[in-house]
Protein backbone atom coordinates (compact mmCIF):
# COMPACT_ATOMS: atom_id res chain seq x y z
CA UNK A 1 0.00 0.00 0.00
CA UNK A 2 2.95 2.42 1.25
CA UNK A 3 4.62 1.45 -1.96
CA UNK A 4 1.47 2.35 -4.21
CA UNK A 5 1.49 5.59 -2.65
CA UNK A 6 4.73 6.82 -3.52
CA UNK A 7 4.31 5.68 -6.72
CA UNK A 8 1.44 7.78 -7.60
CA UNK A 9 3.27 10.71 -6.15
CA UNK A 10 5.81 9.70 -8.41
CA UNK A 11 3.93 9.73 -11.22
CA UNK A 12 2.17 13.01 -10.41
CA UNK A 13 5.71 14.41 -10.22
CA UNK A 14 6.03 13.70 -13.75
CA UNK A 15 2.44 14.90 -14.77
CA UNK A 16 3.35 17.23 -17.62
CA UNK A 17 0.91 19.16 -20.10
CA UNK A 18 1.69 19.48 -23.77
CA UNK A 19 1.50 22.96 -24.90
CA UNK A 20 0.70 23.85 -28.28
CA UNK A 21 0.10 27.11 -30.17
CA UNK A 22 -3.08 28.28 -32.36
CA UNK A 23 -4.13 31.29 -33.44
CA UNK A 24 -8.03 31.66 -32.30
CA UNK A 25 -9.44 28.83 -29.72
CA UNK A 26 -13.23 29.01 -29.78
CA UNK A 27 -15.35 27.05 -26.75
CA UNK A 28 -18.70 26.54 -26.74
CA UNK A 29 -21.83 24.55 -27.61
CA UNK A 30 -24.55 26.57 -29.29
CA UNK A 31 -25.66 28.01 -32.78
CA UNK A 32 -23.71 31.07 -31.81
CA UNK A 33 -20.16 29.51 -31.32
CA UNK A 34 -21.38 27.16 -34.09
CA UNK A 35 -21.51 30.62 -36.51
CA UNK A 36 -18.47 32.34 -35.30
CA UNK A 37 -16.53 29.71 -35.80
CA UNK A 38 -17.77 29.28 -39.30
CA UNK A 39 -17.05 33.26 -39.57
CA UNK A 40 -13.51 32.55 -38.34
CA UNK A 41 -12.53 29.88 -41.51
CA UNK A 42 -12.85 33.18 -43.86
CA UNK A 43 -10.37 34.84 -42.20
CA UNK A 44 -7.81 31.70 -40.68
CA UNK A 45 -7.01 28.47 -42.55
CA UNK A 46 -8.92 25.58 -40.32
CA UNK A 47 -5.33 24.55 -38.80
CA UNK A 48 -4.92 27.86 -37.34
CA UNK A 49 -8.38 27.31 -35.23
CA UNK A 50 -9.11 24.81 -32.60
CA UNK A 51 -13.01 24.18 -31.78
CA UNK A 52 -13.97 22.66 -27.98
CA UNK A 53 -17.21 21.70 -27.03
CA UNK A 54 -17.66 20.24 -23.12
CA UNK A 55 -20.78 18.33 -24.65
CA UNK A 56 -21.05 15.54 -26.94
CA UNK A 57 -22.17 17.18 -30.68
CA UNK A 58 -26.05 17.15 -31.86
CA UNK A 59 -26.86 18.60 -34.17
CA UNK A 60 -30.02 20.48 -32.32
CA UNK A 61 -27.46 21.99 -29.83
CA UNK A 62 -26.74 24.08 -32.57
CA UNK A 63 -30.29 25.47 -33.32
CA UNK A 64 -31.69 28.40 -31.19
CA UNK A 65 -33.82 27.07 -28.23
CA UNK A 66 -37.36 28.15 -26.24
CA UNK A 67 -40.09 30.81 -27.44
CA UNK A 68 -38.71 34.08 -28.86
CA UNK A 69 -36.82 36.08 -26.97
CA UNK A 70 -37.56 39.01 -29.68
CA UNK A 71 -39.61 40.93 -27.55
CA UNK A 72 -39.32 44.51 -26.26
CA UNK A 73 -39.11 47.99 -28.25
CA UNK A 74 -34.99 47.82 -28.60
CA UNK A 75 -34.96 44.12 -29.46
CA UNK A 76 -37.66 44.62 -31.89
CA UNK A 77 -36.44 47.74 -33.58
CA UNK A 78 -33.16 45.79 -33.85
CA UNK A 79 -34.67 42.82 -35.40
CA UNK A 80 -36.79 45.17 -38.15
CA UNK A 81 -32.77 46.39 -38.76
CA UNK A 82 -31.16 43.34 -38.76
CA UNK A 83 -33.57 41.03 -40.98
CA UNK A 84 -35.04 44.25 -43.02
CA UNK A 85 -38.18 43.64 -41.44
CA UNK A 86 -40.20 46.72 -41.78
CA UNK A 87 -43.16 46.56 -39.84
CA UNK A 88 -43.33 43.49 -38.16
CA UNK A 89 -46.70 41.67 -36.73
CA UNK A 90 -46.73 41.57 -32.87
CA UNK A 91 -48.12 38.41 -30.64
CA UNK A 92 -48.99 38.77 -27.19
CA UNK A 93 -48.53 36.34 -24.06
CA UNK A 94 -51.07 34.41 -22.30
CA UNK A 95 -51.15 33.34 -18.90
CA UNK A 96 -53.13 30.10 -18.15
CA UNK A 97 -55.63 30.07 -14.75
CA UNK A 98 -58.58 28.76 -14.00
CA UNK A 99 -58.91 26.59 -16.85
CA UNK A 100 -58.67 28.90 -19.60
CA UNK A 101 -55.73 31.57 -21.09
CA UNK A 102 -56.10 34.74 -19.67
CA UNK A 103 -54.61 38.20 -21.59
CA UNK A 104 -52.04 40.44 -19.05
CA UNK A 105 -53.18 43.46 -17.88
CA UNK A 106 -56.75 42.56 -17.47
CA UNK A 107 -58.78 42.12 -14.13
CA UNK A 108 -57.40 38.95 -13.81
CA UNK A 109 -53.79 38.31 -12.74
CA UNK A 110 -51.21 35.77 -13.36
CA UNK A 111 -49.73 33.66 -10.77
CA UNK A 112 -46.20 34.77 -9.23
CA UNK A 113 -44.01 35.39 -11.92
CA UNK A 114 -40.24 34.84 -10.92
CA UNK A 115 -37.09 35.81 -12.11
CA UNK A 116 -36.62 35.95 -15.75
CA UNK A 117 -40.27 35.50 -16.39
CA UNK A 118 -41.72 38.90 -16.85
CA UNK A 119 -39.74 39.41 -20.33
CA UNK A 120 -42.17 37.20 -22.10
CA UNK A 121 -44.89 38.68 -20.89
CA UNK A 122 -43.76 41.24 -23.39
CA UNK A 123 -45.46 41.48 -27.48
CA UNK A 124 -43.20 39.30 -29.33
CA UNK A 125 -43.27 39.39 -33.32
CA UNK A 126 -43.98 36.93 -35.94
CA UNK A 127 -40.67 35.29 -37.29
CA UNK A 128 -41.29 32.72 -40.18
CA UNK A 129 -37.77 32.25 -40.43
CA UNK A 130 -35.08 31.66 -37.53
CA UNK A 131 -31.57 31.60 -37.97
CA UNK A 132 -30.50 28.60 -38.29
CA UNK A 133 -26.87 26.06 -39.36
CA UNK A 134 -27.32 24.52 -42.48
CA UNK A 135 -26.68 20.53 -42.73
CA UNK A 136 -23.63 21.42 -44.65
CA UNK A 137 -22.34 24.19 -41.62
CA UNK A 138 -23.17 21.83 -39.22
CA UNK A 139 -20.89 19.09 -40.88
CA UNK A 140 -18.40 21.37 -40.83
CA UNK A 141 -18.34 22.52 -37.27
CA UNK A 142 -18.70 18.01 -36.64
CA UNK A 143 -15.75 17.19 -38.77
CA UNK A 144 -13.57 19.98 -37.03
CA UNK A 145 -14.93 20.22 -32.85
CA UNK A 146 -13.60 18.23 -30.25
CA UNK A 147 -14.89 17.03 -26.86
CA UNK A 148 -13.05 18.16 -23.75
CA UNK A 149 -13.49 20.19 -20.35
CA UNK A 150 -11.72 23.56 -19.58
CA UNK A 151 -9.71 23.37 -16.72
CA UNK A 152 -8.73 26.68 -16.14
CA UNK A 153 -7.92 29.69 -18.28
CA UNK A 154 -4.92 32.32 -17.34
CA UNK A 155 -4.26 35.50 -19.21
CA UNK A 156 -0.81 36.42 -20.08
CA UNK A 157 1.46 38.87 -21.82
CA UNK A 158 2.26 37.70 -25.20
CA UNK A 159 6.21 37.72 -25.45
CA UNK A 160 6.83 36.21 -28.85
CA UNK A 161 6.45 38.32 -31.92
CA UNK A 162 5.34 35.28 -34.36
CA UNK A 163 3.51 33.24 -31.96
CA UNK A 164 1.35 35.76 -29.79
CA UNK A 165 -0.25 33.84 -27.00
CA UNK A 166 -2.57 35.85 -24.88
CA UNK A 167 -4.13 32.88 -23.39
CA UNK A 168 -3.18 29.65 -21.97
CA UNK A 169 -5.99 26.91 -21.53
CA UNK A 170 -5.69 24.22 -19.69
CA UNK A 171 -7.79 21.12 -21.37
CA UNK A 172 -8.96 17.76 -19.37
CA UNK A 173 -6.84 15.92 -22.17
CA UNK A 174 -3.81 16.78 -20.74
CA UNK A 175 -2.73 20.18 -22.57
CA UNK A 176 -2.37 23.69 -22.66
CA UNK A 177 -4.22 25.37 -25.96
CA UNK A 178 -1.87 28.78 -26.17
CA UNK A 179 -3.61 30.92 -28.33
CA UNK A 180 -3.42 34.82 -29.48
CA UNK A 181 -7.70 35.14 -29.31
CA UNK A 182 -10.53 33.44 -27.19
CA UNK A 183 -14.18 32.94 -28.18
CA UNK A 184 -16.18 31.98 -25.24
CA UNK A 185 -19.40 30.91 -25.92
CA UNK A 186 -20.81 29.72 -22.51
CA UNK A 187 -21.99 31.59 -19.71
CA UNK A 188 -19.25 34.73 -18.94
CA UNK A 189 -19.77 33.28 -15.04
CA UNK A 190 -18.14 29.91 -16.19
CA UNK A 191 -15.37 31.63 -17.62
CA UNK A 192 -14.81 34.01 -14.40
CA UNK A 193 -15.01 30.67 -12.30
CA UNK A 194 -11.73 29.10 -13.87
CA UNK A 195 -9.87 32.24 -14.62
CA UNK A 196 -6.82 32.54 -12.77
CA UNK A 197 -7.76 35.13 -10.10
CA UNK A 198 -3.91 36.79 -10.50
CA UNK A 199 -4.77 37.38 -14.25
CA UNK A 200 -4.50 41.16 -15.02
CA UNK A 201 -8.15 40.70 -16.71
CA UNK A 202 -9.78 39.85 -13.96
CA UNK A 203 -10.64 43.37 -13.31
CA UNK A 204 -13.07 44.30 -16.21
CA UNK A 205 -14.45 40.36 -16.51
CA UNK A 206 -15.59 40.70 -12.78
CA UNK A 207 -17.29 43.76 -13.10
CA UNK A 208 -19.02 42.51 -16.30
CA UNK A 209 -20.20 39.46 -14.36
CA UNK A 210 -21.30 41.70 -11.33
CA UNK A 211 -24.21 42.71 -13.37
CA UNK A 212 -25.33 38.61 -14.01
CA UNK A 213 -27.27 36.77 -12.36
CA UNK A 214 -26.70 33.03 -11.91
CA UNK A 215 -29.65 31.02 -13.52
CA UNK A 216 -29.98 27.97 -15.58
CA UNK A 217 -32.80 27.16 -17.87
CA UNK A 218 -34.58 23.92 -18.88
CA UNK A 219 -35.59 23.69 -22.73
CA UNK A 220 -37.89 21.03 -23.40
CA UNK A 221 -38.85 20.34 -27.15
CA UNK A 222 -41.49 17.96 -28.12
CA UNK A 223 -43.23 17.12 -31.43
CA UNK A 224 -46.45 15.58 -31.87
CA UNK A 225 -47.79 13.42 -34.53
CA UNK A 226 -50.89 15.67 -34.18
CA UNK A 227 -51.88 19.43 -34.62
CA UNK A 228 -52.81 20.19 -30.88
CA UNK A 229 -53.42 23.81 -31.13
CA UNK A 230 -53.51 27.21 -33.75
CA UNK A 231 -52.52 29.41 -31.03
CA UNK A 232 -50.03 31.45 -32.21
CA UNK A 233 -49.54 33.41 -28.67
CA UNK A 234 -46.66 32.85 -26.34
CA UNK A 235 -47.95 30.63 -23.20
CA UNK A 236 -47.73 31.11 -19.85
CA UNK A 237 -48.67 27.24 -18.11
CA UNK A 238 -48.04 27.52 -14.26
CA UNK A 239 -45.87 24.28 -12.93
CA UNK A 240 -48.35 24.36 -9.53
CA UNK A 241 -51.73 26.04 -8.68
CA UNK A 242 -50.80 26.30 -4.92
CA UNK A 243 -47.67 27.43 -5.32
CA UNK A 244 -44.97 29.70 -6.41
CA UNK A 245 -43.23 27.32 -8.17
CA UNK A 246 -42.83 29.29 -11.74
CA UNK A 247 -44.32 28.78 -14.77
CA UNK A 248 -43.22 26.84 -18.30
CA UNK A 249 -43.11 29.18 -21.06
CA UNK A 250 -43.52 28.59 -24.40
CA UNK A 251 -45.30 28.21 -27.82
CA UNK A 252 -46.85 26.19 -30.82
CA UNK A 253 -45.58 25.50 -34.04
CA UNK A 254 -47.36 24.63 -36.71
CA UNK A 255 -45.63 23.38 -40.52
CA UNK A 256 -48.72 22.63 -43.65
CA UNK A 257 -48.64 19.15 -43.40
CA UNK A 258 -47.18 18.21 -40.16
CA UNK A 259 -48.37 17.59 -36.89
CA UNK A 260 -47.56 20.59 -33.70
CA UNK A 261 -44.30 21.05 -32.05
CA UNK A 262 -43.65 22.74 -28.80
CA UNK A 263 -40.42 24.98 -27.71
CA UNK A 264 -41.13 25.92 -23.56
CA UNK A 265 -38.53 27.06 -21.02
CA UNK A 266 -38.51 27.22 -17.21
CA UNK A 267 -35.87 28.86 -15.22
CA UNK A 268 -34.78 27.91 -12.05
CA UNK A 269 -31.29 28.50 -9.74
CA UNK A 270 -28.52 25.76 -10.93
CA UNK A 271 -28.75 24.47 -7.30
CA UNK A 272 -32.18 23.63 -7.11
CA UNK A 273 -32.43 20.44 -9.65
CA UNK A 274 -31.20 16.99 -9.52
CA UNK A 275 -32.27 14.18 -12.44
CA UNK A 276 -35.03 13.26 -10.13
CA UNK A 277 -36.20 16.89 -9.67
CA UNK A 278 -35.59 17.28 -13.90
CA UNK A 279 -37.72 13.97 -14.75
CA UNK A 280 -40.67 15.23 -12.47
CA UNK A 281 -41.01 18.79 -14.32
CA UNK A 282 -40.91 16.96 -17.68
CA UNK A 283 -43.66 14.84 -16.33
CA UNK A 284 -45.37 17.95 -15.81
CA UNK A 285 -45.39 20.00 -18.71
CA UNK A 286 -46.51 16.85 -20.34
CA UNK A 287 -49.71 16.32 -18.49
CA UNK A 288 -50.13 20.36 -18.39
CA UNK A 289 -50.13 20.47 -22.31
CA UNK A 290 -52.40 17.64 -22.69
CA UNK A 291 -54.92 19.68 -19.86
CA UNK A 292 -54.50 23.18 -21.34
CA UNK A 293 -54.96 21.99 -25.10
CA UNK A 294 -57.58 19.58 -23.53
CA UNK A 295 -56.15 16.83 -25.55
CA UNK A 296 -57.89 13.25 -24.64
CA UNK A 297 -54.88 11.36 -26.72
CA UNK A 298 -51.84 12.48 -28.01
CA UNK A 299 -48.64 11.35 -29.51
CA UNK A 300 -44.92 12.72 -28.93
CA UNK A 301 -43.05 11.26 -31.39
CA UNK A 302 -39.71 13.07 -30.58
CA UNK A 303 -38.60 15.11 -27.98
CA UNK A 304 -35.24 17.12 -27.88
CA UNK A 305 -34.34 18.01 -23.46
CA UNK A 306 -31.70 20.05 -22.32
CA UNK A 307 -29.55 22.34 -19.68
CA UNK A 308 -28.46 25.65 -19.97
CA UNK A 309 -26.23 27.19 -17.46
CA UNK A 310 -26.15 30.79 -18.31
CA UNK A 311 -27.25 34.17 -16.56
CA UNK A 312 -29.91 36.29 -16.69
CA UNK A 313 -28.59 40.01 -17.16
CA UNK A 314 -31.26 43.08 -16.08
CA UNK A 315 -28.44 45.43 -17.37
CA UNK A 316 -25.33 45.01 -19.43
CA UNK A 317 -22.28 46.85 -19.65
CA UNK A 318 -20.30 46.78 -22.61
CA UNK A 319 -18.59 49.64 -21.80
CA UNK A 320 -16.30 47.85 -19.12
CA UNK A 321 -14.55 46.16 -22.26
CA UNK A 322 -14.83 49.26 -24.69
CA UNK A 323 -12.80 51.43 -21.85
CA UNK A 324 -10.12 48.54 -21.13
CA UNK A 325 -6.29 49.59 -22.07
CA UNK A 326 -5.66 46.89 -23.26
CA UNK A 327 -7.07 44.70 -25.81
CA UNK A 328 -7.64 41.35 -24.05
CA UNK A 329 -8.10 39.36 -27.30
CA UNK A 330 -11.59 37.94 -25.88
CA UNK A 331 -14.48 37.82 -26.70
CA UNK A 332 -17.66 36.73 -25.38
CA UNK A 333 -19.95 34.84 -27.84
CA UNK A 334 -23.67 34.84 -27.12
CA UNK A 335 -26.81 35.90 -25.22
CA UNK A 336 -25.13 36.88 -22.40
CA UNK A 337 -21.86 37.87 -24.26
CA UNK A 338 -20.54 41.53 -24.60
CA UNK A 339 -20.90 43.48 -27.57
CA UNK A 340 -17.87 44.63 -29.50
CA UNK A 341 -17.46 48.45 -29.94
CA UNK A 342 -17.63 48.15 -33.75
CA UNK A 343 -21.20 47.27 -33.39
CA UNK A 344 -22.19 49.86 -31.65
CA UNK A 345 -20.81 52.48 -33.67
CA UNK A 346 -23.24 50.83 -36.23
CA UNK A 347 -26.12 50.58 -34.25
CA UNK A 348 -25.78 52.89 -31.65
CA UNK A 349 -25.95 53.20 -27.72
CA UNK A 350 -29.55 50.95 -28.04
CA UNK A 351 -27.21 47.97 -28.21
CA UNK A 352 -27.19 48.39 -24.48
CA UNK A 353 -30.50 47.59 -24.01
CA UNK A 354 -31.19 44.35 -26.15
CA UNK A 355 -31.00 40.97 -24.85
CA UNK A 356 -30.99 37.45 -25.64
CA UNK A 357 -31.22 36.19 -29.43
CA UNK A 358 -30.50 39.65 -30.59
CA UNK A 359 -27.68 40.18 -28.27
CA UNK A 360 -26.61 36.70 -29.36
CA UNK A 361 -26.30 37.48 -32.55
CA UNK A 362 -24.63 40.66 -32.41
CA UNK A 363 -21.91 38.88 -30.06
CA UNK A 364 -20.90 37.06 -33.57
Amino acid sequence: MVANIFENLRKEKKTHFEKYFKKVLVIGNDYYIGKSYLNLLSQYESDQIEFISDQDIQQSNFQLKGPSSVRGKENIELYEVLFNQSESVQVESLFFKDLKFREFGKRSKSFKLLSGEDFYTLPTVKISDYPRLSDEEYSEIQGSVSTHNIIKIKHVLADDLVEQTHWEVTISNGKICMCEELIWGKSPLSFYEILDKDSSAIKPIGQFCDGLVPTSSLHISLEYKEKISDSDKTLLVPLSYTHDHGHFIGEVINEEGKGSKTEFVHFFQHTEINEEELSRKIRILKKAIDKVFELKQSTITSEFITISHSAFVEKFNDQLFHNTKEDLHLSFVGESGYIPKSKYELYGEKLSSCSYMIRGLLTI
